[in-house]
């Protein structure tokens, strides 16, 4: 028996081995998986426990999955737009690696995304979650590995505020337009130049709809396999499903909306470049098909969040005055000064150390986004070869 029969004999629900080119990911993914939640929810036969009540809105996600799978030939299907499949090299029951296979791909996704639907009743079928479940079983391979990290990035940015219909108050906007708004205000904030154009034609709401639409899809739209090998693809998706930076719990979406920003910052200059506002819309609706993953957005993509904004400096300064106060008292009760006194030159002192605080942090922020200017303009007339190459 072959190393690759044996492989597939001996890992379960292991369907493939990882794409060509996406070995590391797929091992960095599996890291967000606790093998207790695999044993728990995984039988011995490999099979999902599913929960006792199953609701009527899992019975009908569930025919809609059919349909954008065309998993059932002649019945279960709603008419739903199909959906992507990233064919993958599989194993079949001859246990070699063998060619491409779309039933049985089609297949195994179906099973993670069913199982998936049983474990979120209230979602119901949902377009996004479905491929982000199919990209992240085609580089890792394994059905309940794949489907516990597809639960585990669901469970951190806390999707369900995105995709289960949430009650607003009068005058509220969804989570989605919120963090697309806050995606807007980080640009004009730390990269004014690219928002320009947009002002200048009346257009902002275009790149806010944009934003939005990074957000609600999880960049999972923005593959082309006619322009690109899917191993490059994989590198954007990794910074979906394993964010740079800390995680917040109290602003569980703050790497996601950190993602969207280093994307429109490395075509800045093509926004610059347009001249109305048929052609930003025009150069937006490319971006929505597809982001070419090359150099410069990987270096955008590993950039620290911009630093804290001259409005968070100022009430920096104020936490600095509070404290400034208090040792004043101190001092004051140590050197027999009166208390009042010390008091009195700690706010006088408040507003101009806070201009201070804010200048430094302005300027800082301005050297660091001009160094990364200046070689994104070193690299941006030429694209690396290999992010171009296309799939054989």
């Amino acid at each position: 028996m072959s190393a690759s029969a044996e492989r597939a004999r001996t890992t379960g629900s292991q369907c493939w081995l990882p794409c060509e080119g996406c070995e590391s990911y797929a091992e960095a993914w599996k890291t967000l998986v606790s093998p207790e939640n695999v044993r728990s929810t995984w039988n011995e036969n490999n099979q999902y426990r599913r929960p006792d009540k199953v609701t009527t809105m899992t019975i009908d996600a569930c025919l809609q999955l059919n349909g954008a799978l065309r998993t059932l030939k002649r019945q279960g299907h709603r008419a739903v737009e199909p959906l992507p499949v990233i064919e993958t090299p599989i194993y079949m029951q001859g246990g070699e690696n063998t060619s491409e296979s779309s039933v049985v791909t089609r297949s195994c996704l179906a099973a993670v995304l069913q199982q998936f639907t049983c474990a979120k009743a209230n979602l119901g079928y949902n377009r996004t979650v479905c491929s982000l479940g199919g990209i992240i079983l085609a580089v890792i391979g394994n059905k309940a590995l794949a489907f516990q990290c597809l639960d585990a990035v669901y469970t951190r940015y806390r999707l369900e505020e995105y995709f289960v219909p949430q009650r607003l108050t009068r005058g509220a906007k969804p989570a989605s337009r919120q963090d697309a708004m806050q995606v807007y205000k980080m640009l004009e904030e730390n990269l004014p130049e690219l928002i320009q154009p947009f002002i200048r034609d009346g257009c902002t709401e275009l790149l806010v709809d944009m934003a939005e639409h990074f957000l609600r899809t999880l960049l999972t739209q923005a593959y082309d396999s006619k322009k690109q090998h899917f191993a490059y693809f994989v590198r954007l998706m990794h910074r979906v499903i394993y964010p740079y930076g800390e995680y917040d719990e109290e602003d569980p979406r703050r790497q996601l909306r950190a993602l969207v920003f280093a994307i429109f910052c490395r075509h800045w200059e093509s926004f610059a470049r347009c001249s109305s506002a048929k052609e930003l819309k025009d150069r937006l609706d490319e971006l929505r098909d597809f982001v070419l993953v090359d150099m410069p957005l990987l270096k955008t993509l590993n950039m620290p969040p911009p630093l804290p904004t001259p409005e968070k400096a100022f009430w920096a300064g104020g936490i600095n005055f509070v404290l400034s106060v208090a040792t004043a008292s101190v001092a004051c009760d140590v050197l027999g000064v009166p208390e009042m006194l010390g008091i009195g030159a700690a706010l006088a002192s408040f507003y101009p150390c806070s201009l201070l605080t804010e200048s430094w942090l302005h300027d800082k922020t301005k050297a660091i986004w001009e160094a990364w200017r200046l070689e994104l303009d070193l690299e941006s007339d030429k694209h690396c070869d290999d992010a171009k190459q296309r799939p054989e």
